[in-house]
């Protein structure tokens, strides 16, 4: 399925009605490379547009950074401005083009990878149509851009994490911490079970997705199911699929007592 990344920049007004915006599709919206010193790599970006219109856009760089509490929220910055840039390595072509009324276009990249390059890096690549005016005020719009973001790892890249202390916070949640140990982001979605004191699975669930750059710590909460109950203890089993081999497995033993917050007996 194709999706569509859609960044929208409000210059300025609020309580103002809206343009139609045109609907530009990416075929992906983020590419990982496994990268080599010294390499050159190159590729290439699908775009269409489902505009009746012609859809003129401005192609460009930026540097991404993720921010707390790395759940996937980023701030974009001017080339060069992260430890973890990548921007200036990248070559766009062509930096202008036009799309024509239902049509299609084809973006090409080159990365040229420095001897010296280390752990992970990031870039974001814009596709920007200009300020549409608001209906009633010529003097304010609204600027589209599209985004495709690159990771690039180091094929000899350490991807290593650990987790920090685990607390019980009422009778139905549990939050932790992971800490991001190695050189490059660490990507995962987790996944969690917990199992009461006969081996049964009793409830299972999702976490919340977390993107941690190196040397970060990303929290992460856990609802549990009504189903617990005082005077038994459970174990809490998740998986993080960081790694493209085996996932980091965290066993937690925990207890309930009425009126109490859960009580985290012991991490395996």
């Amino acid at each position: 399925m194709k999706k569509i990344i859609s960044f929208l920049i409000v210059i300025s007004a609020l309580n103002l009605a809206l343009p139609a915006f045109a609907q530009i599709r990416l075929e992906r919206f983020n590419e990982t490379l496994k990268v080599s010193p010294g390499q050159n790599i190159k590729g290439s970006i699908v775009l269409s547009s489902d505009s009746n219109e012609t859809v003129d856009l401005r192609v460009y760089l930026q540097d991404v950074k993720f921010i707390p509490p790395f759940t996937g929220k980023k701030d974009f910055l001017p080339p060069g401005s992260t430890p973890y840039s990548c921007s200036n390595w990248i070559t766009v072509t062509p930096g202008f083009l036009s799309i024509p009324p239902k049509g299609k276009k084809i973006v090409s990249y080159s990365i040229n990878v420095p001897q010296d390059v280390k752990g992970w890096h990031c870039a974001t690549i814009f596709f920007e149509k200009g300020a549409v005016a608001l209906s009633g005020n010529n003097n304010v719009g609204v600027i589209e851009r599209w985004g495709y973001t690159l990771f690039l790892e180091n094929k000899e890249g350490v991807k290593k994490a650990e987790v920090g202390e685990f607390l019980g916070s009422g009778r139905r949640q549990i939050n932790g911490t992971v800490v991001n140990t190695g050189e490059t982001i660490l990507i995962a979605a987790p996944d969690f079970s917990v199992m009461n004191d006969k081996g049964r699975v009793i409830d299972e669930g999702n976490i919340q997705q977390i993107f941690i750059p190196p040397g970060e710590t990303a929290a992460i909460q856990m609802e549990l199911t009504p189903k617990i109950h005082s005077g038994v203890d459970y174990t809490l089993v998740i998986k993080f699929d960081f790694f493209e081999g085996k996932p980091l497995t965290k066993k937690i033993k925990f207890s309930s007592e009425q009126g109490k917050s859960l009580k985290i007996l012991s991490v395996e």
